[in-house]
């Protein structure tokens, strides 16, 4: 596969932050081939939202979903959810080890004993595999959500040369609920319960009055990053 390559990414980036959210997807599919797309979420709090403008400006685009083996219920029933209201196709993929394999080699609580390797295994993998063979991965990443991402661009290029775009970059929180609003998007069913973040059951908890978006998110540990935005 030959690798679509965007000429001057200083001068695209330019551009794409005087676009919309919708202005920005509609740039990719100018200058990528469907098939070359990458399109993920994890189905947090932001994702009916951030699903929708994508959905809108490239409808039938695959939604690639990372099973980690640990997600919340909640978490699958809101992707069920949003695969009905949405009418979406939800492509999930799989570690490549067994969850037996997995507790085997870090443990019976993997996501204790080395957070971040579980995070390797069950995120990061099977997601690279993915982009292997892929032009451009879009994703959901906003600044305000970690110091990680407040000096992100809105198009990326990695070292493996796979260009990344964030369209909704430059969103917060309040424009999220009131686009969600707007267009009558349902939330997360663990955002009435305090939760601003939600990633694996044993690694995340409510976030308390006055915490940062993400605080329940490892919390006691350094980390702050699963690995596949770093």
């Amino acid at each position: 596969m030959e690798l679509r390559m965007v000429e001057n990414i200083q001068l695209t980036n330019k551009r794409l932050e005087t676009y919309t959210a919708e202005e920005r997807v509609e740039w990719a599919l100018e200058v990528f081939d469907v098939e070359d797309i990458a399109f993920t979420s994890a189905f947090g709090i932001y994702a009916a939202a951030y699903i929708h403008v994508v959905n809108t400006v490239i409808p039938n685009l695959n939604v690639y979903f990372l099973d980690t083996r640990f997600h919340f219920k909640e978490t699958w029933e809101f992707k069920a959810q949003l695969e009905d209201r949405l009418d979406i196709n939800v492509v999930v993929l799989e570690p490549l080890i067994t969850i037996e394999n997995l507790k085997h080699t870090l443990g019976e609580k993997p996501y204790e004993t080395n957070a971040s390797n579980c995070c390797n295994v069950n995120k990061v993998v099977p997601l690279n595999n993915l982009l292997l063979n892929k032009d451009l991965w879009i994703t959901g990443v906003q600044k305000h959500q970690t110091q990680n991402r407040k000096d992100v661009p809105v198009l990326e290029q990695r070292k493996d040369l796979l260009y990344k775009l964030n369209p909704i970059l430059d969103w917060t929180a309040k424009d999220i609920y009131q686009y969600s609003e707007k267009h009558k998007l349902p939330l997360h069913p663990l955002f009435e319960k305090g939760y601003s973040s939600i990633g694996c059951l044993p690694c995340t908890r409510p976030v308390l009055p006055g915490e940062d978006e993400r605080a329940g998110r490892w919390a006691g540990q350094e980390k702050t990053e699963c690995g596949l935005h770093l």
